[in-house]
């Protein structure tokens, strides 16, 4: 009898040491996936992707791109630059920008081309105002106007802590004086201090 009850408790125990490995082999290949964004149909460029058109897939971490969608809301509404099949992957560069959308009446939008010493001193962010100055041939600075910043991008167009481009929305009048000067010298944005 003390036979049978301890084959049966190797049993059992060999059961449940089974199924907490089976658990955590599930488990460790679920942590070494990342979710991706991808289409349920293939998709015409210039179409403005709708929710139905998304699902999403568990890809291995090892293959992971900076420039993949992890959450269809991020994508939805958009439009594709690209025609893309069934099953694609949706990246940030197959997308059109859409968020900065039309400048304030009585505005104008254009972007700036940041030297590579500004693009890497200090940072901007979105919705800061800023004063765009021309540095001509001979070192004389002209204030051009002010802006505010709608945009910032890499060499890549897209968006960056570290920008090279900035999308700036100005009055008409600053934002035709900056493009008219565009190559006359080097552009630079200079930020105000806080008044006190």
């Amino acid at each position: 009898m003390k036979r049978l009850i301890t084959v049966g408790a190797v049993l059992v125990l060999g059961l449940v040491l089974t199924v907490i490995e089976v658990n955590w082999i599930q488990n460790e290949k679920k942590n070494d996936t990342q979710p991706v964004v991808t289409l349920t149909k293939s998709i015409e460029a210039g179409s403005t992707i709708k929710k139905s058109d998304l699902t999403v897939k568990e890809i291995d971490k090892t293959l992971w791109s900076d420039g993949y969608v992890s959450k269809p809301e991020d994508v939805t509404g958009k439009t594709v630059l690209i025609g893309m099949e069934s099953h694609s992957i949706i990246t940030s560069g197959s997308l059109k920008e859409n968020a900065y959308g039309l400048p304030e009446t009585g505005n104008a939008i254009t972007a700036i081309k940041l030297a590579p010493e500004e693009a890497l001193c200090w940072t901007l962010a979105t919705g800061e105002p800023v004063n765009v100055v021309l540095v001509d041939s001979t070192l004389v600075l002209r204030d051009l106007g002010e802006v505010t910043v709608k945009g910032l991008y890499d060499n890549y167009l897209m968006d960056s802590d570290v920008p090279v481009y900035v999308l700036v929305e100005g009055k008409r009048k600053t934002i035709e004086n900056i493009v008219s000067h565009r190559e006359s010298g080097q552009m630079e944005l200079l930020k105000r201090g806080v008044e006190k």
